[in-house]
């Protein structure tokens, strides 16, 4: 390959560059309610994107996630030829993730609504070629995306020959590893043709595999899995061998195998088990050196385009923190039904505990109508409203030592007395929080909500354990 020019995508990018929020004015926004949030951000480039009067938690939501989508989408038709080329191997990142939520709403038959506004729609598999690949049968999804070579001929054709596997074993986890690897060499191949221009964008792309697999790792030995039946989910080593991800899936310090810019978000995992905080922490570590490629990077080379994605999802994370966090009223509490002889209603069913690997540091609970999504995210979910069923099954999380971060819908979280929404906002082990949900129109706020709590690999959406249905 010859050397990539970026000249002219970069002049347009650092044009681009000026309508995100810096730093400083999204500093400015911590302590502000959701009013003074909304304030702030309709005299931004947000304020299309916001109605007029009074905005919900979930619209807020919803805006950043569009805003987001919206920066993005473009990003690689300003680039030309090789740097074209090297570009869509930073896009392809969307693109992988977007076929594994496609291929998790075939495996789990989740509804084409949910499934399209769950995608990234930034890189070859735009909104509209997603529209031609969603189907009511589960193999015409995948025979579609074969058919029309997207988001590329080698991924296509990984996830056609997985998909069989899946239907043999039912491992959905083994899917989504065996398309993520194949997606990840193609693009290792080719950035490495480009050799030293692109090294940013290597190194940046290696780091997110590495503080994937080092979540995967902790949370096997978090929950007592064999550690050698991890290596099939792995993902492609970069700075991290496999060796020292399985020697930490069996217990060893994590803190000694990773970077030392990422020890002190380790040190606080270790002590507290929170791995979904971790996950977050060392997203927004390798965000935050991807951005200073604007001031450090070679001005004419790759570091301008990967800064750009960078700055933007940094924007988007820190928006959806602070919408998340925001205080507002919260409405009256309705009526709760009595539980008990003659209601009709049976015992509650408890969470059903997650299968060996299972990355168990998040519980949804939610209604019925939006735990689909949140299934689509590959969550551990029980679709239940009922607030006195619902505190029952959080006591019975807090009795069996669960650890990480258990989310109830909102309506249901105002619905419980005063009392218990007091203790559990006090909990940091769990981690109980109210879960914006409801409004059916927000299925990319509830995308947005759910990227935030996740956080459980970065930069990629991969399930790495079995899935199966878990109400």
């Amino acid at each position: 390959m010859r050397r990539p020019d970026f000249v002219m995508g970069n002049t347009r990018l650092r044009a681009r560059r000026a309508a995100l929020l810096d730093r400083e004015q999204v500093a400015r926004l911590a302590g502000e309610d959701l009013t003074g949030l909304a304030a702030h951000l309709r005299a931004t480039v947000y304020g299309p994107l916001l109605a007029p009067g009074p905005v919900s938690r979930q619209a807020l939501l919803a805006a950043v996630e569009e805003r987001r989508r919206h920066a993005l989408r473009g990003v690689g038709d300003v680039y030309r030829g090789e740097a074209g080329q090297v570009v869509g191997a930073l896009l392809a990142r969307y693109d992988l993730a977007d076929t594994l939520t496609l291929l998790r709403g075939a495996a789990h038959d989740l509804p084409d609504d949910e499934v399209l506004a769950a995608l990234h729609g930034v890189g070859a598999l735009t909104p509209a070629a997603a529209r031609h690949v969603v189907a009511e049968e589960a193999e015409a999804v995948v025979h579609r995306l074969a058919a029309a070579r997207l988001p590329d001929p080698e991924t296509a054709t990984a996830a056609q020959q997985a998909w069989d596997r899946y239907l043999l074993h039912d491992d959905l986890a083994e899917l989504e590893a065996a398309v993520a690897r194949v997606a990840m060499a193609r693009s290792e191949r080719l950035l490495s043709e480009a050799g030293l221009p692109v090294a940013p964008l290597r190194r940046f792309l290696a780091a997110e595999r590495d503080a994937a697999n080092l979540l995967a790792a902790l949370r096997v030995s978090q929950n007592g899995s064999d550690p050698a039946d991890m290596r099939a989910h792995l993902l492609p080593p970069g700075a991290i061998p496999t060796r020292t991800l399985v020697a930490v899936g069996g217990g060893s310090d994590p803190i000694a195998a990773a970077p030392p810019a990422w020890r002190s978000e380790l040190t606080r995992a270790v002590n507290t088990g929170d791995l979904t905080g971790l996950g977050q922490g060392l997203e927004r570590l390798l965000l935050a050196e991807a951005v200073l490629g604007f001031r450090t990077g070679d001005p004419l080379g790759v570091a301008i385009p990967l800064a750009y994605v960078a700055a933007v999802e940094e924007e988007a994370l820190a928006l959806r923190r602070l919408v998340t966090q925001a205080p507002a009223g919260e409405p009256a509490p309705p009526s709760v039904p009595s539980v008990g002889a003659g209601t009709g209603r049976s015992a509650p069913v408890p969470a059903s505990a997650p299968p060996e690997g299972w990355p168990g540091d998040l519980l949804a609970i939610v209604p019925d109508e939006t735990a689909a999504g949140f299934r689509l995210a590959g969550t551990r979910t029980v679709a239940e409203r009922d607030p006195a069923v619902v505190r029952e099954l959080v006591d019975a999380e807090l009795t069996g030592g669960f650890g990480g971060v258990i989310a109830v819908a909102e309506r249901t979280w105002a619905a419980l007395p005063a009392s218990v929404r007091t203790e559990w906002a006090a909990s940091t082990v769990p981690l109980i929080i109210p879960l914006p949900v409801e409004d059916d129109t927000a299925a990319g706020s509830r995308r947005a909500r759910m990227q935030e709590l996740l956080a459980r690999s970065v930069g990629y959406e991969i399930t790495f354990t079995p899935e199966g249905d878990r109400t």
